[in-house]
């Protein structure tokens, strides 16, 4: 349920600020800010409605303080995921879109607004476009969530919340500082993310809500830091050289993107692979599976993430990176044809959660 609060002065700071700067045609007194009571699983701020000239618009907003490449996966995750719903539109308002994002934007069908003046706007007897030249004064933004966050949030979502757990053995799960951990707890309870359930006990409030905050620190913030480095296989079949090189490979390497799915759904058929692998063992990895260094090859190496997953394909048992992250690679990936494939790993990761109170 939506609450909406219809006064000027409850408009975020960016609303405001972007509507001083829009068009003519985009009336400035009229936008109404819908904000939810919680954090929504589409992964939305809130609905804003507003007139361009005599038409009524309400679309379903994101703000940004920073729209990168990275989140257009994402971004394009959540406009399908609106899709069937009231309003079938997304808005994304940010401080500045370069031109190349923006193009891409347009290619995906999703409206944006930002400080400059830019604007794209397409809604039902709507279609509104300008290019800014005015300067991009930055706005105050609510604050992301961080590396530590993120770390501790996907650990608390593959546990299926804390039951009791110290903040030691919490810390050693997420390999972040154990003075690190209580800052995370709060910060994350502070974006309604996590509720407290007892003594050192903590529930996630939202199973898809969580996911959609993880995607996207997975893809703005989290990925960067495990050094991607981009490869081919001269291997004609990728899927069977990692079959072949299973269980020895499974100590050291997770498997995980199109080619973890590939391996778990009927949804795709993939030689696209995420391999998260170990420093020391990645010149050994690379001459098994006969990688060859490629800046658009289809073979991303990753540093480990997560915990392994030991899983039965065929008749060999492989290490696969956690549902929950495979999910959040192939969002980040931003391709239509992984669609199906993404809705069958989330059925995976709703069913392999564990409840509160195991």
């Amino acid at each position: 349920m939506v609450a909406a609060d219809r006064s000027a002065a409850s408009l975020p700071e960016l609303v405001q600020s972007l509507f001083a700067r829009l068009p003519t045609a985009l009336d400035a007194n009229s936008p109404r800010w819908h904000a939810p009571r919680k954090p929504t699983a589409d992964g939305v701020d809130g609905q804003l409605a507003f007139r361009v000239g005599d038409t009524k618009v309400r679309m379903s907003t994101i703000f940004r303080s920073r729209l990168s490449a990275d989140l257009l996966g994402l971004l394009a995750h959540l406009q399908q995921q609106i899709g069937d719903s009231a309003p079938p539109l997304l808005l994304a308002c940010t401080h500045r879109i370069p031109a190349a994002i923006q193009r891409r934007l347009q290619e995906l069908g999703i409206s944006f607004m930002d400080m400059a003046g830019n604007v794209s706007l397409r809604a039902a007897g709507v279609l509104v476009h300008a290019r800014g030249r005015q300067a991009a004064a930055r706005p105050s933004g609510r604050q992301r969530l961080g590396s530590t966050d993120l770390r501790l949030l996907h650990v608390l979502q593959c546990e299926g919340g804390s039951d009791g757990q110290s903040h030691r053995q919490l810390a050693s799960a997420a390999r972040i500082a154990l003075g690190a951990v209580g800052k995370a707890l709060r910060t994350l309870e502070a974006h309604k993310l996590l509720r407290p359930r007892g003594e050192g006990r903590w529930d996630i409030v939202d199973a898809a809500a969580a996911q959609t905050a993880f995607v996207e620190g997975w893809s703005t913030v989290l990925r960067r830091k495990l050094r991607p480095r981009r490869f081919r296989s001269l291997s004609k079949d990728l899927r069977a050289a990692v079959l072949a090189a299973s269980p020895s490979v499974a100590r050291t390497c997770s498997v995980g993107g199109e080619l973890a799915a590939t391996m778990t759904t009927h949804a795709l058929q993939s030689q696209c692979a995420t391999l998260h692998v170990q420093p020391e063992a990645e010149a050994a990895l690379r001459d098994r599976l006969r990688l060859v260094p490629d800046a658009d090859g289809p073979v991303t190496l990753l540093d480990p993430f997560g915990q392994t997953v030991m899983r039965a394909v065929g008749d060999r048992e492989v290490g696969l990176a956690h549902p929950l992250l495979v999910h959040a690679e192939l969002v980040f990936a931003g391709d239509e044809r992984l669609a199906q494939a993404i809705d069958e790993v989330w059925q995976q990761c709703l069913e392999a959660r564990p409840r509160p109170g195991r």
